[in-house]
């Protein structure tokens, strides 16, 4: 439950059906005695969710808020904070758990304070735009057997024990085809070279996207060029 900005949702858990006072201490934390109290909480159940009211044990309202679940952890919608004197702190909206829009403040004697400009709720309640990055044909897997298949042991290099490892960087277009092919990590001229030559032969790959639409995207491929038992393998991997 946010209260100050405190977030108290797992000390209230279970309680949001309970239509008579929650007696609450100092921290907003539930507590059994009127005694130890400084605050006490009433909810009622609403169209909108769960209308929370929290008033000093003197009676006055100290805030008002509403929460979209019973366990009163998401917070969204009109909230209003008063002094203990019932002047208006502030007031605003929760967007999600977050403090949104415009939000009006006032000093305990009613002047106002400057107002406090918090994230556009359009923002919060906006559909994530998820991208789906760019895929060899097949996938992952095909990749591997294409690396395999494809990169070729330079034979100077097999001959002068040259092993090492080349990362090769390019861009994927929004047609899949591969470009802008460069060494962004070298090891040796002749492994350069055979990781270049093996990238320049893909084939045309899926596209990345963003909201349903092919969009270009970057790619690091590494590659190790590895020597054992006299012959020369290539394979994905750093």
């Amino acid at each position: 439950m946010l209260l100050g900005g405190l977030t108290m949702g797992a000390n209230v858990k279970g309680m949001a059906q309970h239509h008579n006072p929650v007696y609450l201490n100092a921290s907003f934390e539930p507590v059994e005695q009127k005694a130890d109290a400084t605050y006490y909480r009433t909810i009622l159940r609403t169209g909108k969710g769960f209308e929370v009211q929290i008033y000093y044990t003197s009676g006055a309202l100290q805030m008002t808020g509403i929460y979209r679940d019973p366990e009163l952890e998401v917070a969204d919608g009109a909230f209003v904070f008063y002094y203990e004197n019932r002047q208006k702190e502030s007031e605003g909206y929760f967007c999600r758990n977050t403090k949104c829009g415009i939000w009006k403040r006032w000093a305990e004697d009613g002047s106002r304070k400057s107002d406090r400009v918090y994230p556009d709720p359009a923002e919060i309640y906006a559909p994530k735009v998820q991208d789906v990055p760019a895929q060899f044909p097949g996938g992952y897997r095909n990749l591997l057997h294409y690396v395999s298949e494809t990169a070729q042991y330079p034979e100077e290099a097999l001959l002068k024990g040259i092993e090492g490892s080349v990362k090769v960087a390019f861009r994927i277009d929004e047609g899949g085809l591969v470009r802008d092919v460069e060494v962004s990590e070298s090891a040796h001229y002749f492994l350069d070279r055979a990781a270049l030559e093996c990238v320049w032969q893909m084939p045309l790959w899926q596209a990345a996207t963003r909201a349903g639409k092919s969009i270009e995207s970057q790619f690091i491929l590494p590659l190790k060029f590895e020597i054992k038992e006299g012959k020369g393998s290539v394979r994905i991997g750093s």
